[in-house]
């Protein structure tokens, strides 16, 4: 089933044809294809004490991301790869072009530059019992998130040895599960995203500071 919308002969001021007259066959969707709108949830205004520590942690962060000045990454690979053909060279790989992409947040120069600005809005914006998202798994499900105040967690946190780990370098911390490294960084509400390297290496930063 489709629409049928008339239009008129448009011409400009000097007599030229700017649109033709006709008709305009518009395609309509299927009951089925149409979809309700969701209820929105209700908008939380920030209090005044939620913006200042929120500007304390912008004003902090050690980058400027301007939206359109960063490149989007698939299509930085694409024109890598189109360049490479073209000049007759090898292909890069999907993990070269990621070397390049800027829309990874650099964590580790957050956590350097704006850690305490960082920890002060988790704590009066986010409240204690904030856990990061962790997103999907490959299968597409989501994945579980610790509750941080669990007491579980303590009791799982405090049975790991953790200083004899720490102590002995990511060597120790590698040989453990990577539920136990989240353990680690769940209890002190860091983030437990990323591989076991990265977890690994999380942890030892979050040591040497405390």
């Amino acid at each position: 089933m489709v629409a049928l919308l008339p239009q008129a002969l448009e011409t400009d001021p000097f007599g030229y044809q700017v649109s033709p007259e006709g008709m305009h066959i518009i395609p309509l969707p299927y009951a089925d294809d149409i979809r309700m709108p969701e209820k929105q949830a209700p908008i939380v205004e920030p209090s005044a004490d939620h913006i200042q520590y929120a500007s304390a942690l912008i004003d902090r962060l050690p980058y400027e991301f301007v939206l359109g000045m960063v490149p989007d990454p698939s299509l930085h690979h694409h024109f890598n790869v189109l360049e490479a053909m073209a000049l007759n060279r090898e292909p890069p790989t999907l993990e070269d072009s990621r070397k390049e992409d800027q829309t990874i947040v650099p964590n580790e120069d957050i956590d350097e530059q704006a850690g305490q600005e960082l920890e002060e809005f988790k704590a009066n914006v986010l409240g204690p019992n904030y856990v990061p998202y962790q997103g999907k798994t490959a299968a597409g499900k989501g994945t579980k998130r610790p509750r941080a105040d669990d007491a579980g967690l303590a009791t799982t946190y405090a049975n790991l040895p953790w200083a004899d780990m720490i102590r002995a370098g990511e060597a120790a911390l590698m040989k453990r599960t990577a539920d136990d490294l989240k353990v680690y960084l769940a209890f002190h509400r860091l983030p437990v995203s990323g591989v076991k390297k990265d977890l690994a290496a999380r942890i030892l930063k979050h040591a040497c500071k405390e």
